[in-house]
């Protein structure tokens, strides 16, 4: 059966386990565009007996509730009458819908690619080809018989970016994932990968040194550095300290920074000009 479109009670909607929990700001955001130009892609449900449950759209049907609609639009899918495998399938609609949008964070693209994964061997359990998935030496080649086919051209990248994707979710820790969640680290895979190669212990003890106030370490390196006991020749270059700081700024305060220093950063990029 095909989905149908219709609007339906902000009330009558189950929101169920997320991957993501809505984030305040985007949801704001939401609220102006919505509010002037009225909500341009419909939220997707899932229908069964049990009735209707919000498959993708948390942050538009948030934004419209904190705007007191009473009705939403929405795309309604037929999903299994069964709680297991319809949480599975509304999985697989949140999942897609968010890689497509392709607005993800390092960590939560490795999330959303691991949950995929899952949901694609729960919904074709024939496709497993042997090993474990939930084994802790989850390796890439492990991943490369179904991911290439069922996960890389799906989601436009390739099986190799995919399977590094799972490995790191594979490896860290959920307090680790918890921690990471709404930093500016979440958003460096190579300090992400580094980080799921530590045991969970590990992982703690670089997250702490890395979110002290003030820092103790400006990277998952230098953490690890200091875990190992390893002393580093202090830098007496101004621009190595501002350099960590800087890389813990939002994107929109980076920016900002770039604003406010225009004519040097001309100047600086027509000298690479003339060099090159």
């Amino acid at each position: 059966m095909s989905a149908r479109f219709e609007e339906v009670l902000v009330s009558a909607i189950r929101v169920g386990n997320r991957l993501r929990d809505a984030d305040g700001d985007r949801v704001a955001v939401l609220k102006v565009t919505i509010g002037d130009r009225g909500l341009q892609q419909p939220i997707v449900l899932g229908e069964n007996v049990h009735g209707l449950h919000l498959g993708a759209g948390l942050h538009r049907l948030t934004a419209v509730m904190q705007l007191g609609w009473l009705r939403i639009p929405a795309s309604i899918k037929p999903i299994s009458d069964d709680p297991s495998r319809a949480a599975v399938e509304l999985r697989y609609i949140e999942v897609i819908e968010n890689l497509d949008r392709k607005e993800l964070t390092a960590l939560d693209r490795a999330r959303h690619l691991a949950a995929l994964h899952d949901v694609q061997q729960q919904l074709n359990p024939t496709k497993r080809r042997g090993g474990d998935r939930r084994s802790e030496d989850f390796k890439l080649q492990s991943l490369q018989f179904d991911l290439a086919e069922d996960l890389a051209e799906r989601v436009g990248l390739s099986a190799r970016s995919v399977a590094l994707a799972i490995s790191i979710s594979r490896g860290l820790s959920p307090k680790s994932m918890s921690k990471l969640q709404g930093t500016w680290l979440a958003d460096h895979q190579a300090q992400l990968k580094l980080l799921s190669e530590q045991k969970p212990a590990a992982q703690e003890q670089i997250l702490g040194a890395i979110f002290a106030d003030p820092p103790n370490a400006a990277s998952v390196m230098d953490a690890l550095a200091l875990l190992d006991g390893i002393s580093k020749e202090p830098s007496s270059a101004p621009w190595t300290r501002l350099s960590g700081t800087f890389a813990r700024l939002s994107k929109r305060d980076q920016f900002t920074f770039f604003d406010s220093h225009e004519d040097l950063v001309r100047e600086w990029l027509a000298g690479r000009e003339r060099a090159q």
